[in-house]
């Protein structure tokens, strides 16, 4: 594929060339390539660099690589110009050199002249890299990445899949990593797959995030962290996603409030285990329409220090080995518990992935025999830190004590003092015996009944606004109905701020019609999986 040879400057002046910040468009912005970048003066570009003024810049396609240079030029020039970016997008999966990367046609290669003005930017440029103090590998791969770009030079014949710093994957993961460093005012970011980017970019994002930068931490003003694929490589089926990692590149950002997923699946995680209260500032979790186990939601869970909401949605896409993981509530409600000071919003449509045993996710911790419990949990430098902030709680959940009954229910919800709003499954509140009632009424697992070890209407907090009970279809169980009845009883004198109320009379169902992992039909595709093609709206957009 021809590479497009961009410069500091002169392709990002073409590009603007005739348009005023209100009419550039993305439509007229994207990929705006003419031959007539060769016949554009030097002395014309700082006129057009003053309408450079972006809210939002994506990183993932080819276009978008190509013209971040002269971006990096105008920032490191005119520092004001980044401060109108508040929004970045990246998605390294999209970039090239990737397996099952977004493709592009053939690009015009366009030749570059070299004058000093650029010669000088590009000073600046490798200056700035320099002085964030990433590590020396770090900061040699973004040199020579840098370098590279503005050279025009092809890539080499290498693996295409390597983290090469001669590549458009390498130039993405330094510019992304300067872009960072030089918009002050990101309050979003939507991002997939910043795991496995180039070493630049995960070398800043853990430096930044433990304070560990010799200039400072960058990132002050991020107020929220967005993961989802961009460019999904299959609009049916979950991207992989390694959610731990996320904690320990934003965690300690003093701003942030809200982490958020979409569409994502736990798939063999690289790392098990987060130390609990290690993240201060993280108010808001929500994990929507995607499949993870129940040991790793109360991990996640129990990472920030004060949880305020909390919104889980499992199921609706397919996973390519098929199949899906169980979440015991037992294991749900002893993580929840220690925001139950807190915890002011619950929503829980996790019904389709419930498990019917009354135990903890593990009978018992499955690495202890082994020898290097340093390697086991990867307790690196940054493990390390992480126990100085945390709250000095187990790290599994099974080693949580048992302050109440389970029986196979998330437990009881009546001493949650801050809950005002809660959507949860009569499933999670009632055990899996609404389901299978004819059938589980007769058993007993573990020695203990399977009929819930409270009333309804005593399991939950008094200080409730709203309440929205999913999975609740009248007739279906008779435990279930007499439960419900009861509520209705008592519920004015029991709930005096209730104030909307749904899913008693009519049923309200919603992600457990994708029981059984029936995520995706050919013949009746999910309205999820055609949903999905909404993230790929996320352009550059002009302030």
């Amino acid at each position: 594929m021809a590479r497009l040879r961009s410069l500091p400057g002169i392709f990002l002046q073409a590009a603007t060339l005739h348009l005023s910040p209100s009419l550039a468009t993305k439509s007229n912005f994207i990929g705006t390539q003419s031959p007539i970048i060769n016949n554009i003066h030097t002395d014309t570009m700082a006129k057009h660099l003053s309408d450079l003024s972006f809210k939002r810049i994506r990183v993932a396609t080819q276009q978008d690589i190509d013209r971040l240079y002269p971006v990096l030029a105008a920032y490191v020039q005119n520092p004001d110009l980044a401060s109108t970016v508040t929004e970045l997008v990246i998605d390294p999966p999209s970039w090239p050199g990737r397996r099952y990367a977004f493709r592009h046609e053939d690009q015009q290669a366009l030749t570059p002249a070299q004058g000093p003005d650029e010669v000088a930017a590009h000073k600046q440029i490798e200056a700035h890299a320099r002085a964030l103090g990433l590590g020396s590998e770090a900061t040699t791969s973004m040199l020579q990445s840098l370098s590279w770009k503005f050279s025009g030079q092809p890539p080499p014949s290498t693996d295409p899949h390597s983290h090469n710093p001669n590549s458009d994957r390498g130039f993405a993961s330094a510019a992304s990593t300067l872009l960072l460093s030089l918009c002050p005012n990101i309050t979003l970011l939507h991002a997939h797959g910043l795991e496995h980017a180039p070493p630049p970019l995960v070398d800043f994002f853990l430096r930044n995030n433990y304070g560990l930068l010799p200039a400072g931490t960058h990132l002050q003003r991020l107020e929220r962290v967005h993961l989802q694929a961009w460019n999904p490589y299959d609009n049916r089926e979950y991207d992989r996603l390694e959610f731990l990692d996320y904690f320990r590149f934003f965690g300690r950002l003093p701003a942030l409030r809200t982490y958020s997923a979409d569409a994502v699946v736990e798939y063999q995680a690289d790392r098990e285990v987060a130390v609990p209260g290690s993240s201060p500032s993280i108010t808001k979790f929500t994990l929507t329409n995607s499949e993870v186990s129940g040991d790793m939601l109360g991990t996640i869970i129990r990472v920030p220090r004060a949880l305020e909401e909390l919104t889980l949605s499992l199921g609706g896409l397919s996973f390519f080995e098929g199949g899906m993981p169980v979440v015991n509530p037992k294991t749900l409600g002893k993580c929840l518990l220690e925001h139950k000071a807190t915890l002011k919003k619950l929503h829980l449509d996790i019904a389709c992935m419930i498990s019917q045993r009354n135990r903890e996710e593990a009978e018992e911790d499955p690495y202890q025999d082994e020898e290097d419990d340093d390697y086991v949990y990867g307790k690196d430098e940054y493990f390390r830190l992480d126990e100085q902030a945390g709250n000095g709680r187990p790290l599994r959940s099974f080693d949580l004590p048992n302050t109440r009954r389970y029986g196979l229910t998330i437990g009881s919800l009546h001493d949650f003092e801050a809950l005002e709003h809660l959507a949860i499954s009569v499933r999670l509140m009632l055990g899996p015996v609404v389901r299978d009632y004819h059938v589980m009424s007769q058993q007993r697992q573990q020695g203990e009944t399977v009929i819930p070890p409270f009333r309804l209407v005593d399991a939950l907090p008094r200080t409730l606004k709203s309440l929205h009970l999913y999975d609740y279809v009248v007739g279906e169980c008779p435990l279930a109905d007499e439960h419900v009845k009861e509520l209705k009883e008592k519920m004015a004198d029991t709930f005096p701020f209730l104030a909307e109320l749904s899913g008693l009379d009519e049923p309200l169902i919603k992600n457990s019609k994708y029981d059984e992992g029936s995520g995706y039909d050919e013949e009746n595709p999910s309205e999820l999986a055609v949903l999905r093609v909404h993230n790929r709206g996320l352009d550059w957009e002009f302030t």
